[in-house]
């Protein structure tokens, strides 16, 4: 995405992923040295700053996670 003045890489990316009939996305951001990588351009995890990984979908199983309607309202009308 973005090369800092240090040489440090800004990096974001996902994988789209057909489960179940069901789209899931897989969601990677962060920040590297690339100096760190290694011959086959990769890094561990442990050596990404301001790592920021996301897991989502749509479909059913996405669909049973989110509150209903009544549970919203009353999250509105009472937040205690």
């Amino acid at each position: 995405m973005k090369v800092l003045g240090n040489g440090n890489l800004i990096f974001e990316g996902y994988r789209d992923i057909q489960l179940n009939n069901e789209k899931q996305r897989l969601y990677v951001a962060g920040m590297l040295d690339p100096a760190r990588l290694d011959t086959a351009n990769t890094i561990a995890s442990a050596q990404v700053a301001e790592l920021r990984v996301g897991y989502g979908g749509q479909g059913v199983v996405d669909e049973t996670l989110k509150p209903g309607y009544v549970s919203r309202l009353l999250a509105y009308i009472w937040p205690f």
